[in-house]
This record gives C-alpha cells, structure tokens and sequence, in this order.
C-alpha cells in the first residue's frame, strides 16, 4: 500500500551480516558453441515451455505482474490490496519457494513520425518526438523456484488466485522460432541486464539462445561491464538495514528517477520450525532480568506468535538496486540521485564494490549465498511491491496508427493519448475536462486537437467563450471565426 509505512521490528534488528568470500572475476566471452559453458546454472527449457531448469536441478518459473493503477485508488481500497498481497506472500513461505521479484526500468523509443500541416504544429511535433525517443517502460516479474514442480505449480495456483487483481501470467517460450520468445528475453536480463523482445528461442538449451555479452566485472570499482551489443555500465546498491518504518512508496520514488533501473528481492522461506527455535532462543535472551531488553523481547514474542498461529512468513532477503548507464558520468549521477531517496527514507546502503559479482548473479535462481541478507516478515515484503502500474494508453485508434499525444505518467511511464476507447471504426471518443478559471483546459485542448492535426482528413472545431482559445488556434495555423463575423439570421 502507497500509503502506509511497514514496520521491520526486531526482524531487521536481529538480522546480522554475512560474510562472503570475495566476488569472483568473472569474464563470459563468445566460447564456440556454448558461451555460457560451465559459467552459470542456467541449462535449459523443460518441455512445458515455461519451466526453465538449473544443472544443480532446481526448476523455476517466470511470471509477469502487469499491476495495479494507485491513483484513484482510496486508503481502504489500498489497504484490502495489501493484505491480498501478504496473503500472497504467507502462502509461497508456506511451500518453501524461493521468490524472486523484480521491477525493471528501461528506455525505449517510442517516439513517432508525423506529418504537421503548420510550422508551429511541426515544432511541437519535433520535440515531442525527441522527448519520447527516450521514454521509460516498467516491467514487473515473480519468480518463483524450487526442488519440485509439484509445489512450484501449487505456488502458482495459489498466486493466480490470490494476485488475480494483479494479472499474473506466466511467461512462456514463443512456440514460433523466427519469433521474440518472452522467455527467452528475461533469461537474458538476468545474465545481462538487457531485458531484449526479440530474441528467439532456437534450441531447448539456453545457452544455444542467449547472444553471446562479454562481462567484466572490476573488483575494485564494482562497475559492471556488458556488451550487449552496445556497451553497458552497471552498479549495485544493496539495502544492509532498514529502518524501523519505511515507506511504501520507495519502490515508486525510485522508478520516479530519469535512468535505466533494475530493483529486485530475493527472499528464501525459512521453515517454520526453523524460526520458532531461533526466535524463542532470543526472546529468552532479551527477557534476561538484568542483561535483557523487553521491548525486544515482546517484539520477538509477537512474531513468534504470529508463525506460530500461521498467520505470517518469515523469509532471509536482499534488496538491491541495480542502476545502468552508458557513461560513467550518467551513472555516477543516477547513483547520487538514488543514493538520495535512500538517504530521504533513513535506508542504509552500501555501493557495492568487491561483492558486486555476487550480488549480480544472486539475481538468477540457484544463486542462495546472499551478501547482506535481512529477514522480513511476508508483510513487510507486501508492503514494499505494491506492483503499481500506470495506464499506458493506446498506440492505435480509427484516425491512424499512432497516438495524438504522450504524456508523462507520475510513475515515470509514458502515455499514449486517444481520444477512442478502442481502435475499431466508429469506437466511442467522447471526453470532459473539469478544471478551475485559467487551469488551463483551452490549452489542453488545443494541444491535443493540434495533435490531431497529423492524421489525414480529420477535422476539429472549437466553440470558444471570449476568444480564450483564438491566439493558439492562430499560432497553430488554424482559422478562427469570431462571433461579430458571423452572419447568422
């Protein structure tokens, strides 16, 4: 929920940091035949299309989250969402899943050619286009993996139910070769960090449809280097301790950001059993007479309880941002501007350097030796994916095969204004605009009819009050007729 804080407790308290043997360099060049050999868990595609199976054994599958609109969302409504989310949550940690969550930011052009019947009209079109050549699209994924298909397919059962509100679907290899297999493409985000749309998926085995992306991690920088095929730069934050509340809209404020933006959670359940021994060990610890903490120690009895009655989840995690840039100048900017919203929400985070390489490939699956791992209750992690999602509007309508106008979305997104509900002949495109005096509804309108002025035999007109939209009209090369002109009997 947006507007609720999630309190971490003695669960964040008590979590302690691991130590880990340094990142190795690792360097993946273009090895004939199989690039990836020996280098990564990944093995192949199962018959199903959608399981994608690791060499130690472990099976995983992809899902996509396609989310949910916050802004016209009231705090009830928000908070029932919440606690759909925790139930969520609380059921994967039941089947002992691991679950990978991803949010992934990335640009791409959306700009579009036009044919402008004005001078004016064309210089708005020009910087619109140059504006969203360089839009921002966000894609949300849940992975979810482990030893069994058997609970791996209940997990996704209960998440179909549970999540239906969120539209989860499960990501599958394109059945057509000469196709982009979505599959295909997040696999190679993952080894990557270039979530691509068109590449197929020729063979079963990974590794045969993955494209060939030198890595080159520096030890001593953490600055992570692909090739995909255009140079890439990569850095790592990772979150070593939260406070006692944060919001939830760090996710959103973080996406908020002009810049390329990986963030992901790794959460592996601890069984329940595993959890009631440890708690009840430092609850006991804290409730010491004369060395102990009682505040700590209620705070360890109410999530014992809570495990206990089966009303919570308890999962080892690692949160991390994983920025990208194609200079170090952009991303030494895009790292102060996130270091920022940490510092805003009172997160401690380390620029990762010497554990840059694990924290890289913890994101795949299989990948368990987390560099800076804090325990959070199931909803604690409800609390910071709230998986919202803008409405991005529609590329098509009845006048042609582009949108009027793209506006900006809070969340970062872009949007493709229409008019029509739908691209079909003689769809509905009716519209209302409520703002107070000088709101500025003329000029609105007047930008999206000059929108419309690209498309071929359409035709607006404007009633106008007290000549308010008359200099626009004329600026745009429009022709305006005033009341005194008129000759009506």
């Amino acid at each position: 929920m947006w507007g609720t804080v999630i309190a971490t407790g003695a669960a964040a308290l008590a979590a302690g940091a691991l130590a880990v043997p340094t990142g190795r360099r690792l360097v993946l060049g273009s090895v004939q035949y199989d690039w990836l050999a020996n280098e990564l868990e990944l093995d192949r595609i199962e018959a199903d299309g959608a399981t994608v199976r690791l060499k130690s054994g472990e099976l995983f599958r992809v899902h996509r989250i396609a989310g949910v609109s916050y802004d016209a969302k009231v705090d009830q409504a928000q908070l029932n969402l919440l606690k759909v989310r925790e139930a969520a949550f609380l059921a994967l940690g039941e089947l002992g899943l691991g679950v990978r969550l991803f949010g992934v930011k990335r640009r791409r052009d959306l700009s579009f050619d036009a044919a402008w019947p004005s001078p004016t009209l064309a210089e708005i079109g020009e910087a619109e286009k140059r504006r969203y050549a360089s839009s921002f699209v966000i894609d949300w994924f849940l992975v979810l993996s482990g030893r069994e298909l058997r609970k791996i397919l209940e997990g996704e059962a209960r998440i179909a139910a549970i999540l239906s509100d969120y539209q989860p679907r499960l990501v599958k290899r394109e059945s057509d070769p000469a196709q982009g297999c979505p599959l295909t493409g997040f696999l190679n985000h993952l080894v990557s960090g270039d979530l691509r749309r068109d590449l197929p998926a020729a063979s079963d085995a990974i590794s045969a449809n993955l494209p060939a992306s030198d890595i080159v991690l520096e030890r001593a920088s953490g600055l992570i280097r692909t090739m995909v095929p255009a140079p890439a730069l990569h850095r790592v934050i990772a979150i070593r301790l939260w406070p006692e509340a944060v919001g939830g809209t760090l996710i959103g404020d973080l996406f908020g950001l002009a810049g390329d933006i990986e963030i992901a959670q790794i959460c592996k359940p601890i069984s329940a059993a595993t959890v009631l021994a440890t708690i009840g060990r430092k609850e006991r610890e804290y409730s010491a007479k004369w060395l102990g903490n009682p505040i700590l120690a209620e705070e360890f009895q109410a999530v014992r309880l809570l495990i206990m009655e089966g009303k919570a989840a308890l999962f080892t995690t690692q949160f991390q941002v994983t920025l990208r840039a194609d200079s170090t100048d952009a991303l030494d900017e895009l790292t102060r501007e996130v270091g920022e919203v940490l510092g805003r929400a009172r997160v401690a985070y380390s620029v990762e350097t010497a554990g840059a390489a694990l924290a890289w490939f913890n994101r795949m699956p299989g990948r368990d030796q987390l560099l800076r791992p804090l325990k959070l209750l199931d909803g604690n992690i409800a609390a910071l994916w709230a998986w919202q999602s803008s409405a991005a509007g529609m590329q098509k309508s009845p006048f042609g095969d582009r949108p009027v106008r793209m506006f900006s979305t809070p969340a970062g997104q872009s949007y493709a204004f229409q008019f029509h509900v739908a691209d079909k002949p003689q769809s509905r495109g009716n519209f209302l605009v409520f703002a107070p005096t000088g709101g500025g509804k003329s000029t609105l309108m007047m930008h999206l009819l000059g929108g419309l002025a690209q498309f071929q035999g359409v035709r607006s007109y404007i009633f106008d009050s007290k000549e308010g939209a008359r200099f626009m009209v004329e600026a745009m090369g429009g022709r305006y007729q005033g009341y005194e002109e008129l000759a009506l009997n």
